[in-house]
């Protein structure tokens, strides 16, 4: 009796101190919802530890708000939520997915403390990334004319899988998905517009602002140029994980992969 009831308090304060926060915070005009397999999939992996997906003012629980035009002040507004959810955490850790990396970057250079760790995927930093080397010609056309099909859910919503997936079954799986998101919670042009703006100001700093850093990068990434996770890896001396064939929205196109690197980089760093 008394060593299972010692048994039962070692699990229990192990899983206390394996309680970590997770933080998960998409890009450009996504939100919560095109997490897909990879939450359950970490939150399977890490069973004592809490995930909260974070949505950018102007999309999924926040699509009725105005997005800000500067990155800073999405921050105070994102930070508040972070708050209220954080408490006696070991470590906080971020995943910040294309701008949603930006924010995340911009967040921790303003409030060093909150963040232990973050995984940045797929994302390009103003201040390291040449301005006119991060966002792909191809890519701002398909944006542009994503506009087009405003009026269309759609079309608009497969123009835009078309660009950040690599793969069709990826693309034919969440098309539904992806439209029945924008059909509840519709991101506005406008705030589409002040986010992409807020993309441009933000600057990052020449030394990365977190303890412990991982970029994840998809080699043949059709909206944002692959050599920015390289850069800001040159230049922060982090570590990089690279896919050879999955595209921006890399953790639809390969969430196990995704997995896999993160818990490769958090068992090093425990």
């Amino acid at each position: 009796m008394l060593v299972s009831s010692l048994a039962s308090l070692h699990d229990s304060e192990q899983a206390m101190k394996d309680k970590d926060y997770w933080f998960l915070l998409r890009g450009l005009a996504r939100e919560n919802g095109h997490w897909h397999d990879v939450l359950p999939m970490l939150r399977e992996h890490y069973p004592h530890s809490e995930f909260h997906c974070l949505d950018q003012p102007g999309c999924g629980q926040r699509y009725q708000q105005r997005s800000p035009w500067h990155i800073d002040q999405t921050v105070e507004i994102l930070r508040t939520e972070y708050l209220a959810h954080k408490r006696e955490a070991r470590k906080c850790y971020i995943v910040g997915l294309s701008l949603g990396g930006m924010i995340a970057v911009a967040w921790a250079t303003k409030y060093p403390e909150d963040f232990y760790g973050c995984v940045l995927i797929n994302t390009s930093m103003p201040g390291i990334n040449a301005r006119f080397d991060r966002l792909r010609p191809q890519a701002l056309l398909a944006m542009l004319k994503s506009f087009i099909y405003l009026g269309n859910t759609a079309k608009r919503e497969q123009q835009l899988l078309n660009l950040v997936s690599n793969y069709q079954h990826t693309r034919e799986r969440l098309l539904p998905s992806w439209v029945a998101i924008q059909r509840q919670r519709k991101v506005r042009a406008a705030n589409y517009l002040r986010m992409l703006y807020s993309a441009t100001t933000f600057k990052a700093p020449q030394q990365a602002p977190f303890a412990q850093t991982l970029i994840l990068k998809a080699r043949h990434d059709r909206l944002i140029n692959a050599r920015c996770s390289d850069q800001i890896q040159a230049v922060w001396q982090v570590p990089l994980a690279e896919h050879p064939t999955a595209g921006h929205d890399l953790t639809s196109d390969e969430p196990s992969w995704v997995l896999e690197q993160i818990v490769a980089w958090r068992s090093k760093h425990p």
